[in-house]
């Protein structure tokens, strides 16, 4: 829930900003009263990270249903699958702007998808909302990428505090998905919050995306102290 409520979000701060303008293309009359503005998302809908698409455009169209009609408002969605490459999120956020003329673009999910988009808006002075892309660095050097959820500086260490002022964990490991920059920001993060307040890291291991296997790692935490 708290996921769609945060892609709500990310939907009505699309809406405002779309009143604003931004990008090359127009809202269009609906009915009566009302105002389509067309929106570009760019999603993993394929790829290792399909499922988090899945799930960030369910939450999107139930925004957008929630939204409809309100305060004359329609957001019409053009969707884009960005086969989970940073190659393909630029791509689609071109074609978005130059052929479906939205005023707006919503996405990633990964970091490095969001970031490959980030150029693209900076070039063309398109707004691109991010719902899920949490690297701390991506906000800067912009004025045309926003973040709606929590970067991985805050979640780490709250995961951090946690640990240690509600588990009272004076050691932990820490296992890290190599492949995705959201787990290596996670676990760095959560690293040093967690040994500037006397925590002791005591393993890190690691694993890809896709595997499922975890033997190793698992009993590498069975044999620590």
């Amino acid at each position: 829930m708290r996921k769609v409520l945060t892609i709500a979000f990310a939907l009505a701060t699309l809406a405002l900003l779309a009143s604003c303008g931004g990008g090359s293309g127009k809202p269009a009359d609906g009915a009566a009263g009302v105002t389509r503005y067309p929106v570009g998302v760019v999603i993993e809908k394929s790829g290792a990270l399909e499922n988090w698409g899945d799930a960030s455009e369910k939450g999107m169209r139930l925004a957008v249903e929630d939204l409809k009609g309100k305060d004359g408002i329609e957001i019409e969605l053009f969707i884009e699958d960005n086969k989970s490459t940073p190659d393909q999120s630029a791509n689609a956020f071109i074609s978005l702007v130059n052929v479906k003329n939205v005023l707006v673009v919503a996405g990633a999910v990964a970091s490095s998808n969001t970031r490959a988009m980030k150029e693209q808006a900076n070039k063309l002075k398109v707004p691109l909302i991010t719902h899920a892309s949490t690297n701390v660095q991506l906000t800067k050097d912009t004025e045309w990428l926003y973040r709606v959820c929590w970067n991985d500086a805050f979640q780490g260490a709250v995961v951090a505090n946690f640990a240690l002022d509600n588990q009272k964990a004076k050691k932990a490991a820490i296992v890290t998905d190599a492949a995705q920059d959201y787990s290596r920001g996670l676990s760095k993060n959560f690293r040093e919050t967690y040994e500037k307040r006397g925590g002791k890291v005591v393993e890190e291991l690691t694993y890809q995306t896709g595997d499922k296997v975890f033997t190793s790692q698992v009993e590498k935490l069975k044999a620590m102290d």
